[in-house]
């Protein structure tokens, strides 16, 4: 499926005292290393599996997502970079939005971060930020999951954070 995704990310200062009412998954994705696009990944989520290839431009990103057979996956999991990531995904319903607070694992463990996705660019932009969120990351390109698999730019982005509290 081929769709235009039109989404903000922020770090979280606060995490909702009843997180754990809201439902929630673990999310395994992998990236490719053969690929142009440096955005296609392998998720795995609950038994659910897919084939992921983004491009983006500021807000608005190009996503052709396919749900695949774990066999294909186990496949295509051989050709992928040793890069992952694993994070617990929470979705969390704010007045007409969903908030996908993810608290990532294994080497980001220090990370929680919060995305929403909007309908349009004007609802994005007219959002009124919680209080709770921190620092914008949507246009900071090495807060992308992509880049954040690769330990030595999470250091960087870790002391980015560090210096801006």
């Amino acid at each position: 499926m081929k769709h235009l995704e039109i989404e903000r990310k922020f770090l979280i200062h606060q995490i909702p005292s009843n997180l754990y009412k809201f439902p929630k998954y673990q999310i395994l994705q992998w990236y490719f290393s053969n690929f142009k696009s440096k955005n296609s990944r392998l998720r795995k989520q609950w038994n659910q599996y897919f084939l992921t290839h983004k491009s983006w431009s500021w807000l608005v990103r190009k996503e052709k997502e396919k749900e695949i057979t774990k066999s294909e996956f186990n496949s295509l999991r051989k050709s992928v970079w040793k890069i992952y990531l694993n994070k617990i995904r929470y979705d969390i319903p704010y007045k007409k939005y969903l908030i996908q607070l993810d608290i990532y694992q294994w080497k980001l463990t220090w990370l929680i971060s919060v995305e929403i996705e909007f309908p349009n660019i004007n609802q994005s932009q007219s959002f009124p930020i919680p209080k709770r969120f921190g620092i914008e990351l949507t246009q900071f390109s090495r807060a992308k999951n992509s880049y954040l698999a690769k330990n030595w730019i999470c250091l960087k982005l870790k002391k980015l954070i560090s210096s801006k509290s």
